[in-house]
């Protein structure tokens, strides 16, 4: 949403782009997601722009096992969903989390092997009817995802605030089609507009009750300052504002680690009486003995290893 944003540029450019990187919770502390059945007709996409990979990849078994059991996406469980009812398509907001979910992971693997297993996950959830329709779907919104926007943003012109979100939303619709735009982003869509609306008024940058908070007591590290998780239970409900309580532990104490590990690589990168070997050796000691393995290749990525 809008208020992720804040007044700083630029965090502000990220307006422009998704914000998903907490979608993927571990499953042990999910974190909550962000409607209305938009035909009475089954909905067929329209042909996609953009031409698929050709090239061999990895089957959809080995992806599931590079990402779920070695990859970023261990511990996870995917949010949002097919929207496929009766068999058929339906434009709603939770096929955008869940395309998203899976986009984490690009890096990881190519477009090409996260199109199969798309492809292979829905087949195994709804038959092969809905498979061509959201593959389509899929290769849309990765296109939207890449458009070049011509507005020229500037953080300190809410002019170009304005000109932005209006040339989005006219894209949006272009390469989605308006039912899928609509369903994909009317609510972020009015979110941007009212807390724009708030800006050109004066008025202060709200605050966004979903991003993580710092503990308020070193007591009880999970708990967040009683303000924020009172906002979290107005807008989210209390469950939810108690999973936001335990993800923000398990963030601060995967931040805390991490920052000891870049501490420890750096110590020893200084250390001249170590080899490249011994270095490499004493790092991996330090990371086995402070990180789960589904995490080894997170952390050896972060520290550039």
């Amino acid at each position: 949403m809008l208020v992720a944003l804040g007044a700083v540029g630029v965090v502000a450019v990220g307006w422009v782009q998704f914000r998903y990187v907490r979608e993927a919770a571990p499953v042990t502390a999910e974190r909550p997601t962000q409607r209305d059945d938009w035909f009475s007709a089954p909905h067929s996409v329209p042909a996609d722009p953009v031409t698929a990979p050709t090239q061999p990849g990895l089957t959809p078994a080995q992806t599931r096992e590079h990402l779920f059991r070695r990859g970023s996406l261990a511990g996870t469980s995917p949010t949002g969903d097919w929207c496929v009812r009766d068999g058929w398509l339906q434009p709603c907001e939770a096929l955008r989390h869940r395309f998203e979910y899976y986009l984490l992971a690009l890096g990881e693997v190519t477009a090409a092997d996260l199109r199969a297993l798309v492809a292979d996950e829905v087949t195994r959830a709804h038959g092969s009817a809905p498979v061509a329709d959201i593959l389509a779907l899929w290769d849309r919104h990765l296109a939207l995802r890449a458009h070049p926007y011509r507005t020229v943003f500037d953080p300190h012109n809410l002019a170009t605030w304005r000109a932005l979100l209006d040339e989005q939303q006219r894209v949006r619709r272009q390469m989605l089609g308006e039912a899928w735009a609509q369903a994909f982003f009317a609510t972020e869509e009015v979110e941007a507009q009212r807390d724009l609306a708030r800006l050109e008024r004066g008025e202060p940058w709200p605050t966004d009750p979903g991003l993580p908070v710092s503990p308020a007591r070193p007591d009880n590290p999970s708990a967040p300052p009683q303000a924020a998780h009172s906002e979290r239970v107005a807008r989210y409900g209390a469950a939810a504002a108690d999973r936001l309580a335990q993800a923000d532990a398990q963030w601060s104490d995967w931040s805390r680690r991490l920052q000891a590990a870049q501490a420890e690589w750096a110590r020893l990168q200084s250390a001249p009486e170590l080899s490249p070997a011994l270095r490499r050796q004493a790092i991996d000691a330090h990371i086995e003995a402070h990180f789960r393995p589904e995490e080894h290749r997170r952390v050896a990525a972060l520290l550039a290893l």
